[in-house]
This record gives C-alpha cells, sequence and structure tokens, in this order.
C-alpha cells in the first residue's frame, strides 16, 4: 500500500492583499482620511470596483516554527535549518506587474495594502509515497517567499519533493486553523511597493529578480546579470533557477570578454558551470562543448608538459618550491630552517588570499620526485612552462604576490647563490620585473652572493669532508643530493609515495 505523508506547520503568519483601488468608487479625499480607515465598512468599501492584485496567506519559516511530517512509520518534528531551501519572490516581481505598471504615470496608481498577523496550524497538501519507495526527508524541499511588505519574514510557500524516478511533487498550502489580527491598511502608489521591496533584496535575491525579468526583458537582464555579477558569473551560470534563455544570452555577449580578460581556465570554469546545470539547453551545450574543446586544445599546446589537471595553486607551489630546492641542491641536501620557515609563511599568505596550496602538496610533489629520477629535462621544462603560464595568464596582482614570494624564498636564508641570481633574472625578463632594482635592494638589506667559484669550492670542500668521514666509519658511498632530496621530502611529508 502507498503511504500518506502529511505536513503542517504550528505558528505564526502572515496574510496580505494588495489591491487597486484606481477605479473604484470611490472619492479620493475620502479614502484619504481618517473616517475611511476607521469606518466600520472600511475594508469592503475598498473592494468596491477594485482589482485585487496579490493575496495570500503562509505560514512563517523561521526558528520558532514547527515543522510536523507524519504518516507510516514516519514521525518527525523539524526546524528551518533540516531542509534545502529555494527563494522566490513576491507577485510585484512578474509580467503581470510589469504590463499593468509599464505606462507612463502608472506608477502613482493607488493601492492598498491589507496586513495581517497569523497565528495557529497550516496545512499543506499530502504526500502519497509509492509502493516500494520510502519517505526520505533528504528529498524535500522548502520553496519560501519573500513577502511583499519589507518588515515581515520569509514565508513557506510550498514544499517539493523528488521522488526516486526524478518526478516531483509539489505540496502547496491548503489552508488551516488560525486566528487573524489586522495591521492599519496602507494607502500606497505602486511607485512605493516596488521601491521598497527592490530596495530591501539581498544582492542574492536580486539575481531572482533578473532570474524572474529575464522572462519579459530578456536583453536588460542579461546586461544586468553581466554588469554586476562580472566577477562571479560562476554563481550565475550554475544557480539551479538560472533559465536557459538568459544563460544562452549570457555566454553570447560575454564568452569573447572571458577569453580576452580571464586565463583560459577560469575560462573553462565558467563553461562547466554552464555543462553541469541541468537548466541548459542543448543548443548552448553544443556550442559549450566546441568552445571548451577549442580552450583544452589551446591549453595543451602552449602548456604541454604541464599536467591538464593542475591549477593555478599547483603553478604557484611548484614554482616555489623549486626556488626552495636550490639551495638543498647546493648545499648538498640541507635547507635552512629560515627556507622551510619562509616557505610555510608563505604558504600561509595565499591560503589567506584563497590559494589553499597545501591542497595540492602531495601532487605536486610527487611529480617532482619522480621528475628529478627519470627527466630532468622535462622538469626544467615544467618550470619553464609554469614561469610562462604565469606571466600570460595571471592578473598583475596574483603575479606581483607569487614574484614576491619567489623573492623572499631566494633570499630567506640571507644568500643569493648564482643559480638563484639566473632564476630571478630569467623570471624578471619575463614577467617585466626591474632586476637590476630588485638585486639592489636585496643587497642593501643585507642579503649577500656567492659566486660560482666560491659555491664550487665549498661543495668540492663539504664533498671531500663528507666522503672522508664515510670512509672512516664505513665504506658509504657519496652523499646524493637526489637521494637527500627524497629523504627530506619523505621525512617532511610522512606517507608520501617516492617513487625510485
Amino acid at each position: 500500500m502507498s503511504n500518506i505523508i502529511s505536513i503542517r506547520l504550528e505558528g505564526f503568519g502572515h496574510r496580505n492583499e494588495l489591491i487597486d483601488i484606481s477605479k473604484a468608487s470611490l472619492n479620493q479625499d475620502k479614502v484619504s482620511s481618517s473616517d475611511y480607515w476607521y469606518d466600520d465598512d472600511w475594508q469592503e468599501n475598498a473592494y468596491l470596483d477594485s482589482y485585487d492584485l496579490i493575496s495570500y496567506s503562509l505560514p512563517l519559516y523561521n526558528e520558532n516554527q514547527k515543522i510536523i511530517i507524519e504518516g507510516d512509520n514516519v514521525d518527525e518534528q523539524i526546524d528551518n535549518q533540516t531542509l534545502d531551501k529555494i527563494e522566490v519572490l513576491d507577485a510585484v516581481i512578474t509580467k503581470f506587474m510589469h504590463d499593468r505598471f509599464s505606462d507612463a504615470g502608472s506608477e502613482n496608481t493607488p493601492l492598498i495594502l491589507f496586513q495581517f498577523s497569523t497565528k495557529g496550524i497550516y496545512h499543506f497538501d499530502s504526500l502519497e509515497i509509492p509502493d516500494g519507495e520510502e519517505f526520505d526527508i533528504g528529498r524535500l524541499t522548502v520553496e519560501t517567499l519573500i513577502p511583499i511588505a519589507p518588515t515581515q519574514k520569509p514565508c513557506v510557500k510550498r514544499f517539493l519533493y523528488e521522488f526516486a524516478d526524478g518526478t516531483v511533487k509539489n505540496l502547496s498550502f491548503d489552508g488551516g486553523e488560525y486566528s487573524e489580527t489586522p495591521y492599519e491598511p496602507d494607502l500606497i502608489t505602486w511607485f512605493d511597493i516596488i521601491e521598497g521591496y527592490e530596495d530591501n533584496l539581498t544582492k542574492d535575491q536580486m539575481l531572482l529578480q533578473i532570474f524572474t525579468q529575464s522572462a519579459y526583458d530578456l536583453e536588460e537582464q542579461v546586461f544586468l546579470a553581466c554588469d554586476n555579477y562580472f566577477d562571479e558569473i560562476e554563481k550565475v551560470l550554475e544557480h539551479r533557477q538560472c533559465p536557459p534563455d538568459l544563460m544562452n544570452g549570457i555566454y553570447d555577449r560575454e564568452i569573447n570578454h572571458w577569453l580576452e580578460e580571464k586565463n583560459d581556465r577560469d575560462v573553462l570554469d565558467i563553461l562547466d558551470c554552464i555543462c553541469d546545470n541541468p537548466n541548459s539547453s542543448k543548443s548552448l551545450q553544443k556550442k559549450v562543448y566546441q568552445k571548451q574543446k577549442e580552450l583544452e586544445n589551446k591549453i595543451k599546446k602552449t602548456y604541454g608538459v604541464i599536467p591538464r589537471h593542475w591549477e593555478d595553486k599547483h603553478i604557484i607551489y611548484f614554482l616555489l618550491r623549486n626556488m626552495m630546492t636550490q639551495d638543498m641542491m647546493i648545499s648538498i641536501g640541507k635547507i635552512s630552517d629560515t627556507s622551510i620557515q619562509s616557505f610555510q609563511e608563505t604558504g600561509n599568505k595565499f591560503q589567506e588570499a584563497g590559494i589553499d596550496m597545501g591542497s595540492v602538496r602531495k601532487d605536486v610533489d610527487d611529480y617532482m620526485l619522480s621528475l628529478f629520477n627519470q627527466d630532468k629535462e622535462k622538469f626544467m621544462q615544467t618550470v619553464y612552462d609554469c614561469e610562462n603560464y604565469v606571466k600570460e595568464n595571471f592578473e598583475e596582482n596574483l603575479k606581483n604576490k607569487v614574484w614576491f614570494a619567489i623573492l623572499n624564498m631566494a633570499a630567506a636564508d640571507r644568500v643569493l647563490e648564482d643559480i638563484e641570481l639566473k632564476i630571478i633574472k630569467r623570471i624578471a625578463e619575463q614577467w617585466s620585473k626591474d632586476y637590476d632594482q630588485i638585486l639592489d635592494s636585496m643587497l642593501s638589506h643585507g642579503v649577500k652572493i656567492n659566486r660560482i667559484e666560491d659555491s664550487v669550492k665549498r661543495v668540492q670542500h663539504e664533498t671531500e669532508k663528507k666522503q672522508s668521514q664515510s670512509i672512516e666509519k664505513s665504506s658509504s658511498p657519496p652523499i646524493d643530493p637526489i637521494e637527500s632530496f627524497r629523504e627530506f621530502m619523505a621525512g617532511e611529508f610522512s606517507g608520501m609515495k617516492l617513487p625510485k
């Protein structure tokens, strides 16, 4: 047998009625007088020859409401934090209202807004669960209404239940047993209503307004979406309420701007939002798939040795880690504590800026280790390609952050080796930085330079000393800098798979 589920709310609610009295057989002076408001027949008089624009009675949706769900083997009481929520706007934002009040002067149309506070029990349509399927509260969603009056809190408009086969059942308000307390009615104009409503919308709710109005004013809403949400366009395109026509309009208008002003990987992320949204049309998805393929081929061609799945944070981490390892290769496996500390502090700064390098650490380190042992030429090509990727794709602000992070890594031990100077000079030339000015600044702050002749002598001396000590103690071979790198990484990141 099927299972019948009932849903009710207990607590407070609102009843609102918005009435157009522009053609009512009432004298305007009388309408504005106190006698009209407090006459025993004031509400009846308001309906004379008038037009009912909006009328509803709904329960509130807040932490004080009791939401009770009952049925066979189902007896739950939940709060307003349990269910997924979809917000919708009041009927003031509709094509009907737009058409009715779009003529010149219509913004001054006289209206009356009746408001009532309600208290009691509110019932919604029952839900029939088919045989062989059990009620799952995770499939229940609440749709809340942003009411017409700015002082009112969101109300429950309806519930939505998705069955196992993907079909959705709407559970609308179905009456109740509640008392009503009237407020003093407001005599206002359409301008007062719409301006007050729009002024109190949050940025997320303004996006709902764009979605709604795109059904009858597409060109304007495409412009507003692109203009107001250019840096958050993914938020628009992945939204479950974004209409297909709006999505298509945004793509057609902005795709060339994205390609000019954003890096290719960011554009791919935007296109993924379109493909992942079930509202996107087949024709739009076809265009998007083609553009994705073009961008992927471009990225592959330009940055061929960089792993395809790498993002900006992988690139940054790789370049900083490469700079840190220069000290180790020079000093036969030893990295100064100041270099390690500088690397950690740099990672924390990028984390604060929203770039989580810690999440890609193992991935990049594994890649570096494998190339150290197997393909040093590809390793160096990765370095060059990552530097070029930053030059071609990073905005100036982010590029500067990476540039100064690399400088800090190089100077962390207060010594610049020849190899570090070569890296800094190469990057400076690529990224249009003043190498001489940077070098003078670092020297003026106490950073020293070790020329290659000094480095070679020091390395030879340390190598001979360690070899001599090893021969005296055992027949161990001299220290291998690559093996030292592997041991260092394994000690820092336990559990890392170190390729041979």
